[in-house]
């Protein structure tokens, strides 16, 4: 599925979440996004719905499902942020769910600096600083998604007992240089400016950054000495 599909599905979801009385504060006078502005979290029972036409998401109605309990490890909500009165459903991490797509899903890099874009940066400002509180934890956790996650998860869905290429030291020493990354990172993207405008954040990163928008270029980064992932 491409990612503009993608985010539009995770979406339909909270709105869904919106109907069935899920978020309390919000009401759904209609299907625009205003409605749904500010909600942070979305349940896997409102994904499997707005999925439900799609045979290659079919595992989020299974709540046994490996792709569920995945969700639920790396996309998880903490307890106090969950809404009031509805523990009988899964909550998960809208900004982690989206993170998760723009590695996973078809489409460009501008595309997908978009969608970052808006990840990181709520309330639609058009600027963004070096400095956003917001931006290093989600530069992290794609990160995480490209290479420890990945590591862990791919033996129990390819059922392989295959050791991993990069060993509990080698992702130890790797996590160790991560804000060093994120510094080289910023200073690439924003080079003397404290701010950027949007169009200019994604231009930039697009032009000289695009391969954390790639796993693949995200484990070639950070794990050079492994000449193949596929062998």
């Amino acid at each position: 599925m491409d990612i503009n599909g993608f985010m539009m599905y995770v979406k339909e979801a909270v709105h869904v979440d919106v109907q069935n009385q899920r978020h309390p504060g919000h009401q759904q006078y209609n299907a625009v996004d205003s409605a749904i502005l500010g909600i942070k979290i979305v349940s896997i029972e409102a994904l499997a719905a707005a999925f439900s036409n799609h045979a290659s998401w079919a595992d989020l109605a299974d709540p046994n499902s490996y792709f569920v309990q995945y969700l639920k490890d790396n996309c998880g909500v903490a307890d106090e942020d969950l809404p009031v009165g509805h523990y009988d459903c899964n909550f998960i991490d809208i900004q982690k769910l989206k993170l998760m797509a723009i590695l996973l899903c078809e489409g460009s890099p501008k595309e997908k600096a978009f969608e970052l874009y808006d990840g990181v940066q709520d309330n639609f400002q058009e600027r963004i600083a070096c400095s956003d509180k917001d931006f290093e934890p989600a530069f992290f956790h794609l990160l995480d998604l490209a290479t420890e996650l990945v590591f862990y998860w791919e033996p129990i869905y390819m059922q392989t007992s295959a050791p991993c290429k990069a060993d509990k030291y080698d992702q130890s020493n790797v996590r160790n240089t991560y804000r060093d990354i994120l510094e080289e990172f910023l200073d690439e993207v924003f080079d003397a400016d404290s701010t950027l405008a949007r169009k200019d954040w994604e231009k930039l990163l697009v032009q000289k950054q695009k391969w954390i928008l790639d796993p693949a270029a995200i484990r070639k980064k950070l794990y050079p000495q492994v000449q193949s992932w596929d062998e």
